[in-house]
């Protein structure tokens, strides 16, 4: 259980409904393919894209919203953490530290009725 105002921790855990058994585990949500890139592929956009791109558009979408202000401390948390990842290469190596706090906001999204075409895109 997460200890009272932290800020890597959702809110409220997140309950799941029949629409979203298939929620990725952990362990698939981090796989890499041949090339290295994470099964969540552009998930990590909806925090670290600047505000004037074109990933930042999917932050207007109703289970990012949703999760924003209901999880505000771990949205800020990925956003102002992210903002640091270089823009060329592979962003991979940078994401791991904070693969686990990007579940946490996958598992939070999902359980609004996102699916994984709408977070992963």
């Amino acid at each position: 259980m997460s200890e009272p105002g932290d800020p890597t921790k959702p809110s409220m855990p997140p309950t799941l409904d029949e629409a979203n058994r298939d929620v990725l585990s952990l362990a698939e949500f981090k796989r890499r393919d041949a090339r290295g890139v994470p099964r969540y592929h552009n998930f990590y956009l909806l925090f670290a894209a600047p505000p004037d791109s074109y990933p930042a558009i999917y932050r207007d979408q109703p289970y990012y919203q949703r999760f924003a202000t209901e999880n505000s401390k771990l949205a800020n948390f990925l956003y102002s953490s992210l903002q640091v990842i270089p823009k060329t290469g592979s962003p991979a190596q940078y994401l791991e530290p904070f693969e686990s706090l990007l579940y946490d906001a996958y598992v939070t999204m999902r359980s609004y009725g996102a699916s994984d075409d709408d977070l992963f895109r």
